[in-house]
């Protein structure tokens, strides 16, 4: 397992029963959450999974820079 290869997508969290995370490189309890909780971060390698075929794939450079930017909600800085 390479980041170079991982692929990931951001879905709201209602969306966290249709996962089928056997496809995926997760496990339901080590998901990232947005600080309101409204959505996660799953990550993929290879082939997209159905399940995730209406949301962007992001690469790893472009899931950091978006986390690490305070505005997206995913990280507090006070």
């Amino acid at each position: 397992m390479s980041l170079n290869n991982m692929k990931y997508c951001i879905l709201p969290t209602l969306e966290i029963d249709n996962i089928n995370f056997a496809k995926v490189v997760e496990f339901r309890d080590t998901l990232r959450y947005s600080i309101d909780g409204s959505e996660f971060i799953l990550k993929y390698e290879g082939t997209k999974p159905e399940t995730l075929k209406d949301y962007t794939s992001l690469d790893h450079k472009v899931i950091i820079e978006f986390i690490n930017n305070p505005a997206n909600g995913w990280i507090n800085i006070e």
